[in-house]
């Protein structure tokens, strides 16, 4: 049944080239509103950043929506600044066409928070993460409660490595500081997307956001978890970018350190940067003596069949926001080990409930052999992996969605 329309028009972005989860989120947040009968306007950085979007959710999106952007072309680049630069779109948007309803990702801009201030229109944000924490950790880190301050750190570890990265660095801090507004968490809905970052918001700035997990579409993925026990691979499966913050060397010192001694295959995107990384990693792997295989820039189709022929799945990224990769792992009915940090921790596995965790190297080889040495116990994490993937569905993401949004009167 379709809500009654109260807005003619709402706009969602800021999208940027680079098509990751958070606009995985936005897309099926823009889906929903096209089903209760809003008008849709993709605000973005350039052109480029749209093609990628197409058939996110089953079907061409562009066919029932417009999109409005600054440029023609921007380069794949600057994945900091894209964000920043694109929020110009939406600005501009508002100014010119009066929409009903707005809804971001970031924390917005000065300009629009004037313009809400001073128009009639609802102003959502869905929080990732509030990079206003990463302001506070250059000036003033004793504002960041002490569980997050470490996990910050770590985001910017790269950031510092060299002069170049030195510089993109406080180039970035420089827009973010004269484009976030007074007060970065201010809206008529705001919305994290774990417990993990709701918990570093209340920290920062004592206010309570709503909690909504990201969408996460297993559809295509669930018949593997009938894979069983013996038909599967002694084999542990990571998923992500390939780039250092993934930290795959951390698993290859621990399958070296087991007793089972799996083959570790890495599942991810990568780019011309990545190669000296998977390099690295391969090196690493022989000298460590174990064996690796690559299988990057996996076509969607091919995803579950490689996660469905291991017997379990890592995750070691340091204070992941969420981690919709590890959904996706479980929904194949592979058991999951997370590093004890971030949202896949507090939030996923629910600090032990659905999955297991490790603090040290060794703790983690230990819980590698813990799960691969007793069929019987992997078939206890596997079917709770699967029982809690259910709980990150479009459905529930929805359902939850519109609930906020009815019971903030905003629809």
């Amino acid at each position: 049944m379709s809500i009654e329309r109260q807005y003619q028009l709402s706009v969602v972005g800021p999208f940027s080239t680079i098509t990751g989860g958070a606009e995985v989120v936005k897309v099926r947040i823009v889906d929903i509103l096209l089903r209760h009968n809003y008008d849709v306007i993709l605000a973005g950085l350039s052109r480029n950043s749209f093609p990628n979007l197409r058939n996110i959710i089953g079907y061409n999106v562009f066919s029932h929506v417009k999109t409005y952007f600054l440029m023609p072309w921007f380069p794949q680049l600057f994945g900091l600044v894209q964000p920043l630069v694109g929020l110009k779109a939406i600005e501009r948007f508002v100014s010119a066409c009066n929409p009903s309803l707005v809804i971001i990702d970031t924390e917005g801009s000065k300009t629009l928070d004037k313009l809400w201030k001073t128009k009639e229109f609802a102003l959502i944000k869905y929080v990732n993460f509030p990079h206003s924490a990463l302001l506070m950790m250059e000036h003033d880190p004793g504002k960041i409660p002490s569980q997050y301050l470490t996990d910050i750190r770590g985001y910017s570890r790269k950031y510092h490595s060299n002069s170049l990265w030195k510089i993109y660095w406080k180039s970035y801090l420089y827009m973010l500081e004269r484009i976030l507004p007074q007060d970065p968490v201010e809206a008529d809905a705001l919305i994290a997307n774990s417990k993990y970052i709701a918990g570093l918001i209340k920290g920062l700035y004592d206010t309570e956001p709503s909690v909504i997990h990201p969408p996460v579409d297993t559809s295509n993925l669930g018949h593997y978890s009938l894979n069983p026990f013996e038909a599967r691979k002694n084999a542990v499966a990571m998923l992500g970018r390939l780039s250092s913050e993934k930290n795959f060397e951390e698993v290859i010192e621990a399958i070296s350190q087991t007793e089972v001694k799996p083959v570790l295959r890495i599942i991810g995107a990568i780019t011309r940067r990545g190669w000296s990384y998977v390099e690295f990693l391969s090196k690493l792997a022989r000298k460590k003596k174990v064996k690796v295989e690559f299988y990057l820039n996996l076509p969607r189709e091919e995803l579950g069949k490689v996660l469905g022929s291991c017997r379990v799945f890592v995750h070691a990224t340091r204070g992941e926001h969420f981690g919709i990769a590890i959904v996706e792992a479980m929904a194949t009915g592979l058991p999951v080990i997370v590093h004890k940090s971030g949202g896949q921790y507090m939030d996923i596995v629910e600090e032990g409930r659905y999955g297991l965790y490790y603090s040290t190297i060794e703790e983690l080889a230990e819980k590698i052999d813990y799960v691969l040495s007793d069929a019987s116990l992997w078939s206890h994490y596997s079917m709770l992996a699967v029982q809690r993937s259910k709980a990150f569905s479009p459905d529930v993401f929805e359902e939850r969605l519109i609930s906020l949004l009815k019971a903030k009167s905003i629809i």
